[in-house]
Parts: C-alpha cells; sequence; structure tokens
C-alpha cells in the first residue's frame, strides 16, 4: 500500500512539474495556446506518451482536461484530467461507451417522436382554428 501511495504522489508532482513548464502565466492556467505550444517540446511530448495519451491532436485532449469549458486548464483539471485519461483504453471502457452511444440513441429516437407527434397535433388545431375563422367570418357577411 504504501508502495502504491508513493507512486501516486510520484505521478502527481510529476504532473505538477509539467502544467507548471507548460503554463505560460506562471502556473495559474495553460491556454489552447500553451498547450499548442509545449505539444512540439520533445519532454512534453514524452511525459503524454508515458500516459500512453496520443498528442497528436493537441485541441481535442485540451478539450478532454478543460472540463469546465472556461478556455483554460487549471492545476486540478490538469491533474484529474491526466489521472483519468492514461492508459490504454479497456474493453470495459469501451463497451460502456457503445452502451452509453446507444442509450442516448434511443433517447433521442423517442424524444423526436414525441416531437413529431406533438408538432402534428399544433398544426391540426391551427388548421381547425383556421377554418373555424373562415366560417364564423363568412357568417358574418
Amino acid at each position: 500500500i504504501q508502495e502504491e501511495i508513493a507512486e501516486k504522489k510520484q505521478f502527481e508532482d510529476s504532473v505538477r512539474r509539467v502544467f507548471e513548464e507548460m503554463s505560460a502565466n506562471g502556473g495559474v492556467g495553460i491556454t489552447l495556446e500553451d498547450f499548442e505550444q509545449h505539444m512540439d517540446d520533445e519532454a512534453v511530448s514524452a511525459y503524454f506518451n508515458s500516459l500512453q495519451l496520443d498528442v497528436r491532436d493537441a485541441k481535442q485532449l485540451f478539450t478532454l482536461l478543460d472540463n469546465d469549458n472556461s478556455g483554460s486548464i487549471d492545476a486540478e483539471e490538469f491533474l484529474k484530467g491526466c489521472q483519468r485519461l492514461k492508459g490504454e483504453s479497456r474493453a470495459l471502457d469501451t463497451a460502456v461507451l457503445q452502451f452509453q452511444i446507444t442509450r442516448l440513441s434511443d433517447e433521442m429516437a423517442l424524444f423526436r417522436d414525441s416531437v413529431d407527434k406533438s408538432l402534428g397535433c399544433i398544426f391540426d388545431g391551427a388548421r381547425l382554428l383556421s377554418k373555424g375563422a373562415h366560417v364564423q367570418n363568412t357568417a358574418i357577411f
């Protein structure tokens, strides 16, 4: 257990060092521009490769790390994101994603059908009102 705790501490320390190196504003945050600039740095690239993270698409990786969509990654986002994304994708992870995508797709189809049905009722009601108004106008004259 002690060894695992020491490895976790070492990992966190190395992530923080990389964060500080990448941050142009004194360790406050990393912008997409900072991030892309440092992807060309051999040491930073090697670090991400050691985590088995693909750095060929810096913008996509930045988006995955920027949890709050602020356009800047703070130290906590960087640490948690690197912890979450490190390592190879496992079959279970892939299966979970496939399940979630299928479920979302099914829910979207049900929502679309519900909207179509509601719009149909609205259009039918509008047609009836329109015919009723036309009949009333004719009866008045």
